[in-house]
């Protein structure tokens, strides 16, 4: 089925039968001029296969390219249960197939110089950790609708988690306010602190290979609005 059980079909990432790998989707050559589009929306199910010390990890990142497929931009990324759609069991024996209330819908944010690239590159590149299926539907460009620009929560990914060496941090933000983050272990004490001003796209990677083994804390701080993600670190 595809996207919300609103169409027949979707594209597959065959994670469940893929041993390992990159499988990609590729959308080739947008022109953008004129479009006034600043994000890659797309709607996509996921279960995974999870359990203790068992390594069957996924992962989606979304790319982008303005110059043939010379150099990359990654722009989103998702993986293990980040990933997961739905609150159902884990599916480990059986390929997974959504439900109609098992899709999320996702808005990545275009670099602000490739807004109006004449050849604009989309990939959606599959990490397959022999886990479990993911489905894609309703690609298209966007602008983030007022609902979610408005809300008061920022749009974070945190990958990889767990951590060992550096742990990634992409968000979106206003430039009109300076953006903390802030990284706390389990007790609460800070063991991480930056403030980063006049931007609209967070892209931090922190060196987390002194940090004790265990669950940290991230907390984003933009204005009046706020986001808390937690990851472990794992040597």
């Amino acid at each position: 089925k595809g996207g919300y059980g609103q169409s027949d079909k979707s594209y597959r990432l065959n994670f469940y039968n893929i041993q390992n790998g990159r499988p990609t989707l590729m959308f080739y050559k947008a022109n953008m001029v004129g479009q006034n589009l600043t994000h890659v929306k797309f709607d996509y199910s996921y279960n995974g296969y999870f359990e203790a010390n068992v390594n069957y990890y996924d992962s989606m990142a979304v790319k982008v390219s303005a110059d043939c497929g010379t150099t990359w931009t990654q722009i989103w990324l998702k993986e293990s249960e980040d990933l997961k759609t739905t609150t159902a069991a884990n599916i480990t024996t059986a390929n997974f197939y959504p439900k109609d209330n098992e899709w999320a819908t996702e808005y990545a944010a275009l670099p602000a110089t490739m807004t109006s690239s004449t050849e604009l590159i989309v990939a959606f590149e599959g990490r397959s950790g022999f886990g479990n299926n993911l489905y894609l539907d309703n690609i298209s460009f966007a602008s983030i609708p007022d609902a979610i620009k408005n809300s008061n929560i920022i749009a974070t990914n945190v990958y990889p988690n767990p951590a060992n060496d550096n742990v990634n941090v992409v968000a979106e933000v206003d430039a009109a306010n300076a953006t903390t983050i802030q990284v706390l272990d389990i007790v609460g004490k800070v063991v991480f602190a930056k403030t980063i001003k006049n931007v609209t796209s967070i892209n931090e990677t922190i060196n987390v290979a002194s940090f004790t083994a265990g669950i940290y804390n991230l907390n984003i701080i933009n204005g009046a609005k706020s986001t808390k993600k937690t990851f472990t670190v794992q040597h």
